[in-house]
């Protein structure tokens, strides 16, 4: 490849990026590319990268090896794979080449183009390969992000009232916006003004800084505050926990979030400023605000690893989009279980070992439904002076 595009390289991706693995991988086939067929710059390409040291290899595709080799021993066997879907003409790519593409694409910034380019592969081929990939991914994201069960309820609660001293939550609900380049065209909107539209990620997560619901859709022009109120009443986890609060959460845990979220019998969001009156209910606030950052933790290392989800450039589709993002999500959660760690400057994670001593928190079973949750837990709260 030319200098230009080595310039291109170096001035949207960063210096440890794209332009680094061009590099590595180029380095000695291009004063041979004439003499060389496309095999064998493609098994030159895969032998190189086999043989990153473990640091370079999590450096370019955001991921440990082992949980690389584990996703594609996986993906070989579904319906997705090339391997699965025989045909004439040239070969397709192997589904290791396949998922490298896709996580290249998920940690960083570049075109389809760039993709191409880094790869030896045409643009069309990177973007049908993160397609697959995605839709795969997509396909088993109910083993992944799933809602925990009974025993798994009392577990978690017990990690967030050791990690954060309040008891009973479930879980902590957060939102944020995706921008893309995705337009109401794509909405089958043909006759409105053509406009841009984000995509609003509402996500519930656990004491693990795991996923355990997430509800993407299109963000219109209205402000964020506005906009998460009125997603969560639409959102399927709305549904579900008014129509069956029981099931959905026993022995009484409930949600906790921002602001924006409307005060319910699972859902307990802070006091107002009018209402923060007594010092009891300043101190209530801080205990809530400490616990909404297991939220606002996960979705930043998820925005830090994978940094496709940060800024969409060629994404015209809502759809595609969505899947990217959900896939992220997937990805999340299987690191984790996996202790694929990231370490991320930005977010300070606190260490959960203090859960694994701390004594577990009783808290109140029996509780009438018709009771102002929030009040209930804050005098509950100033009982066991804990505010």
């Amino acid at each position: 490849m030319d200098d230009i595009k080595k310039k291109i390289l170096t001035n949207l991706m960063d210096s440890h990026g794209a332009l680094e693995l061009f590099n590595m991988i180029h380095e000695s086939s291009s004063s041979s590319e004439s003499s060389e067929d496309e095999d064998d710059q493609d098994s030159q390409l895969m032998q190189r990268i086999d043989e990153y040291s473990e640091e370079d290899f999590k450096s370019q595709f955001r991921l440990n090896r082992s949980t690389v080799d584990f996703i594609v021993s996986n993906f070989a066997k579904s319906r997705y794979s090339t391997n699965s879907t025989p045909h004439g003409g040239r070969p397709r790519m192997e589904c290791k080449k396949e998922i490298y593409v896709f996580l290249f694409y998920l940690g960083n910034t570049v075109t389809f183009k760039e993709l191409g380019d880094i790869f030896g592969i045409q643009k069309s081929s990177a973007w049908f390969a993160v397609g697959r990939v995605s839709g795969w991914l997509v396909s088993i994201g109910d083993k992944y992000i799933k809602w925990p069960q009974r025993e798994e309820v009392k577990e978690n609660a017990r990690k967030i009232v050791s990690l954060k001293k309040m008891p009973g939550v479930l879980g902590v609900i957060n939102c944020t916006r995706v921008k893309t380049q995705c337009t109401t065209r794509d909405l089958f909107f043909p006759k409105k003004r053509k406009k841009n539209v984000d995509i609003f990620f509402q996500a519930v997560v656990d004491a693990d800084r795991k996923f355990i619901d997430i509800d993407l859709s299109c963000a219109d022009g209205k402000s964020k505050f506005q906009h998460s109120s009125r997603a969560l009443r639409r959102s399927t986890l709305y549904r579900n926990a008014q129509d069956n609060y029981k099931g959905l959460f026993p022995y009484n845990t409930f949600l906790i979030g921002n602001s924006w979220c409307p005060n319910l019998n699972w859902l307990i969001p802070p006091f107002s400023n009018k209402m923060s009156t007594t010092e009891c209910h300043i101190k209530f606030n801080r205990i809530h605000l400490s616990t909404q950052k297991i939220a606002s933790d996960a979705l930043g290392m998820l925005q830090k690893r994978f940094r496709r989800i940060t800024k969409f450039t060629e994404q015209r589709l809502v759809k595609g989009a969505i899947s990217i993002v959900a896939s992220a999500c997937i990805l999340h959660n299987m690191c984790i279980i996996m202790n694929d760690s990231f370490e991320i400057d930005e977010v300070e994670l606190e260490s959960s070992s203090e859960s694994q001593c701390a004594p577990e928190e009783e808290y109140p079973q029996n509780l009438d439904l018709e009771i102002d949750r929030r009040q209930l837990l804050f005098e509950y709260m100033s009982l066991r002076n804990k505010i």
